[in-house]
């Protein structure tokens, strides 16, 4: 069994070229002596590292990766569940089936494999529990967005008629396929009415709203129906956007269905964002009654306008974007090469590179537990392909409120683990880059990911050739950053935040 510690692998991965070879080009750092006398300190011990089958001594350092064969456990071949019941105890992370993150997160890419899974599973659904099975599914899916391999994959499904399969599919089609022919499928009358309502929203998808909303009016009257109220206030909120008195009318239509008082008062804070001046009075009326008033109560009717909207950024220069464009590709990332020019709407390299798929940004801040760690490892996995295609990645939560993760990949019919830190709702990024990074090093591969500095919660890692990052940071394309950067900004500003909100409060 090899075991590499955080530090000897990391100064592994600076010190040593994958064949084993001293590797001459370091990264530039802020403070570069600093970085020298920290790495020359680390290159004895690191240089066992470099070769596959050495193993350092200090077993107790953490966090540290561990290596061993074995092979992907048998739960990830298991059938997945097709009954109400079951489906119910794989979503609450049964442990003899296969994990959720990693059949969503392959389901979402377009894996032919998986999404035939999912369809044997679906194909045997008891028809009693197909609504059940549907929900369940449905709420797995939510909030969670595929690739354009997933349209392709899921289209032809969409254009069918109306299965299991189709229906508890069709609220990530919605959130990521919003091409003419997927529009015209998400507002057929046997569409799900999440997907329809799903199909109408614009703040985050970039795609312009379907003009006409009876399909929007339809599924939320099928939501009130169902007595789905989280579906029936975004869709109430979402006809009041609209500039249309009918649509405003519909929903106050809505609005009169609803029995619940409690509940139709905070549908009606939907009402301030119309024009229509009936409606504002029924919200104010509802604001009286509010022990807490909802904070529309404060604004009141807002204006529907774009006139607030951020003009979008000047397009850069032909010439700037093909420069960069040619400095990426001359120091190494083999992504741009084969990116057509017209991809790319800046002549920054960092965005450059993430159009390129060299690049990935995301939030450090996961506003979840557990941080699902393993997600994070399958999207940065990418970067670098095909060096890490096959693996399979795990994480293990605590059962302690303070404990450790442990995570684990798979590869080769060998088994990589080690542990990360609990830090709250924040990723370990720490963690997450050694243990890719270990398992490129233990390949052989010439690969490698690192962090690029960001000056808010939003952390940048960069992957390809090493000796392409390593060009890039010295020739300054690119400025490496600390895994814990992100962490530190976001916990900054949400302390400025609760400061804020402190001396503000009413006595």
């Amino acid at each position: 069994m090899t075991l590499i510690t955080a530090q000897s692998g990391f100064a592994a991965a600076a010190c040593c070229a994958p064949n084993g070879r001293q590797e001459r080009r370091l990264p530039r750092m802020r403070d570069d002596r600093v970085f020298f006398r920290w790495l020359i300190a680390l290159c004895a011990v690191a240089l066992a590292a470099c070769s596959n089958d050495a193993a350092t001594t200090d077993v107790h350092a953490q966090p540290a990766v561990t290596i061993d064969r074995a092979s992907l456990p048998q739960r990830y071949s298991s059938p997945l569940p097709s009954t109400a019941e079951g489906v119910q105890a794989w979503a609450d992370r049964a442990p003899a089936l296969p994990p959720v993150g990693h059949v969503v997160d392959l389901l979402l890419t377009g894996d032919p494999a998986m999404l035939s899974a999912v369809q044997r599973s679906a194909e045997r659904v008891p028809p009693n529990q197909t609504e059940e099975w549907v929900g369940a599914w449905r709420s797995v899916l939510r909030f969670k967005i595929g690739s354009p391999a997933y349209c392709e994959s899921v289209r032809p499904l969409m254009a069918g008629p109306t299965t299991p399969l189709r229906d508890a599919l069709a609220g990530a089609y919605a959130a990521t396929c919003r091409g003419p022919e997927d529009v015209k499928h998400l507002l057929r009358p046997d569409a799900p009415y999440w997907a329809t309502i799903e199909a109408y929203q614009t703040d985050y998808s970039g795609y312009p709203a379907p003009t006409d909303h009876k399909a929007l009016i339809r599924a939320a009257e099928r939501a009130l129906d169902a007595g789905d109220q989280d579906a029936l206030r975004e869709a109430g909120w979402t006809l009041a956007k609209r500039t249309d008195p009918e649509a405003w009318a519909a929903l106050g239509v809505l609005h009169a269905r609803v029995s619940d008082r409690k509940q139709a008062d905070q549908l009606s804070m939907a009402f301030f964002r119309t024009g229509d001046p009936r409606l504002h009075d029924l919200a104010w009326r509802a604001c009286a009654r509010m022990t807490r008033p909802h904070t529309m109560c404060e604004s009141g009717p807002q204006n529907n306008s774009h006139s607030l909207d951020l003009p979008a950024p000047p397009k850069p220069a032909a010439s700037d974007v093909s420069v960069m464009r040619q400095k990426l590709a001359d120091a190494g990332f083999p992504g741009m090469a084969d990116t057509p020019a017209q991809a790319f709407d800046s002549a920054d390299a960092t965005s450059m590179l993430a159009v390129a798929g060299h690049v990935y940004a995301f939030d450090a801040e996961t506003d979840q537990f557990p941080n699902e760690h393993d997600a994070l490892l399958r999207k940065l996995a990418p970067l670098v392909q095909p060096a890490l295609a096959d693996t399979v990645f795990e994480e293990q939560f605590p059962d302690a409120e303070d404990g450790p993760y442990r995570l684990i990949a798979y590869l080769d019919g060998k088994r990589y683990q080690m542990q990360a830190r609990n830090l709250g709702d924040w990723y370990d990024v720490d963690a997450v880059l050694l243990l890719l990074n270990t398992i490129l090093a233990d390949r052989g591969r010439s690969e490698r990911f690192a962090n690029l500095h960001t000056g808010d919660q939003v952390a940048l890692v960069v992957g390809g050739p090493q000796t392409a990052i390593t060009s890039a940071f010295e020739s300054g394309l690119l400025e490496s950053g600390d895994a814990g950067e992100a962490e530190q900004h976001g916990k900054a500003f949400e302390e400025r935040v609760l400061k804020t909100l402190k001396s503000t409060q009413r006595p």
